[in-house]
């Protein structure tokens, strides 16, 4: 991919994510003002547990699934996408059922005097077969180059439904909003969606050759899906630990005031989430027509872009986020502007490494991912645990912040010597 095209894509993508950014800040918005702190910290707490939920339920199907639908347009050998992506998705579903099965009685117990943050777990153990499948098929369209309908798919579309549900309970009186039916509410719009995506996925999955293509098993997903599984473990301790640990050492409305910080301080990464939805495939490609040259220019100029986007919007937040953040969140959510800063500063020093972590996946080194994202995991849970105690909150942040930084520079240099390429911006 050229750059020119690789700047139209990023348009194209970045007007839907854009766009999508806005109604995924009006949803957090309208949740933060119709649930209040407290409640709104428990809707939190339940996402986070999902989030750890989602390290077996995953058990990386969809990027394993993005990585085969892409190598299958270049070799006869692949697996079938076709079978692939309907095995996968039923791998998925059974390991969803096993995990509610074992999740139920843990959440029975543990808070057997809390029916608020009961109910809300419980409503997690049906929202997450949905997410699942939905990332998925977004996964496996981004494969087969479909990249702006998954872009739709991926959160827009579900964002948009969400947002119907909650004018409703806006409009009608009687309906009173809890965490448990906004979760509700996050389910039927992961499901409405997952329906039509799969549906586009499957009329546009080529078919390989009966006679070339090998056979799949579950037990082979299973084990081509382990180093995938572990590092979204890895991914999900980076990101999730911070809210987890806060939810288990301080009350709900720290929660919920971190989750406000955590939304906003997104926003720096918007150029890079925009970014990932076209470069991951093309590093595949590039790797398997042994084109080093052209990966390493596509990757550094990527992420130069990426990087400009992050400090515009650094500043920005710098600037006017305090003010921002009464305005649209509520003046009690004025006390999450410091947060929101140590958060966004952390993603803006590590946009200078590029994705590092995607072109090891893409050139077959997840086990190195693995290695380097588990191990500066299990430096930020230990992180948290030490900081959150102490600094509640602020302390979440700067765990948080510190851990990316070392990860993303960690595997920079990883992707030196096992690619023999440099992606970061100097």
């Amino acid at each position: 991919m050229t750059l020119p095209n690789f700047i139209r894509s990023m348009m194209s993508i970045g007007a839907i994510n854009l766009i999508d950014r806005i109604v995924g800040i009006v949803i957090g918005i309208c949740l933060a003002r119709m649930l209040g702190v407290q409640a709104y910290g428990i809707y939190a707490f339940a996402m986070a547990f999902m989030g750890m939920l989602m390290i077996p339920a995953r058990w990386g199907q969809p990027e394993l699934l993005l990585r085969e639908t892409a190598i299958a347009q270049v070799d006869a050998q692949a697996f079938d996408p076709s079978t692939f992506a309907r095995t996968s998705g039923l791998f998925v579903l059974a390991v969803c059922a096993i995990a509610a099965l074992l999740s139920w009685p843990v959440i029975a117990y543990r808070y057997a005097d809390d029916g608020a943050m009961r109910h809300a777990l419980y409503m997690i153990l049906l929202v997450l077969p949905a997410y699942v499948l939905l990332d998925l098929a977004c996964y496996g369209l981004r494969g087969v180059r479909k990249v702006v309908p998954a872009a739709w798919f991926v959160t827009p579309v579900p964002n948009a439904l969400v947002m119907i549900g909650l004018g409703i309970f806006f409009l009608v009186d009687r309906l009173a909003l809890n965490p448990t039916n906004a979760l509700l509410l996050r389910c039927a719009a992961l499901g409405l969606s997952a329906l039509p995506a799969w549906l586009l996925l499957f009329r546009t999955l080529p078919l390989s050759s009966a006679a070339a293509a090998p056979r799949l098993r579950f037990a082979q997903l299973f084990r081509l899906g382990v180093p995938f599984m572990l590092l979204t473990a890895s991914s999900v301790l980076m990101s999730r630990t911070d809210v987890f640990i806060l939810g288990l050492f301080k009350q709900p409305a720290d929660v919920g005031l971190y989750n406000v910080a955590f939304q906003a301080a997104v926003l720096v990464d918007l150029g890079l989430q925009v970014s990932n939805f076209i470069t991951t495939q093309e590093f595949a490609r590039y790797h398997a027509s042994n084109q080093r040259d052209e990966l390493q220019t596509f990757a550094i100029h990527s992420a130069r872009i990426t990087l400009v986007i992050g400090i515009a919007i650094f500043a920005f937040l710098v600037v006017f986020g305090r003010y921002l953040l009464g305005i649209l969140f509520g003046h009690e959510y004025q006390s999450a502007f410091s947060i929101m800063v140590v958060l966004a500063f952390g993603k803006c020093i590590a946009l200078l490494f590029g994705e590092p972590g995607f072109i090891l996946n893409m050139s077959g080194n997840e086990r190195t991912t693995v290695r380097i994202f588990g191990a500066t995991a299990l430096s930020n849970v230990a992180l948290c645990l030490i900081a959150i105690p102490i600094g509640g909150p602020i302390g979440a942040a700067w765990a948080s912040g510190l851990s990316l930084m070392v990860w993303r520079l960690l595997a920079w240099q990883a992707v030196r010597k096992k690619v023999g390429i440099s992606c970061a911006v100097f």
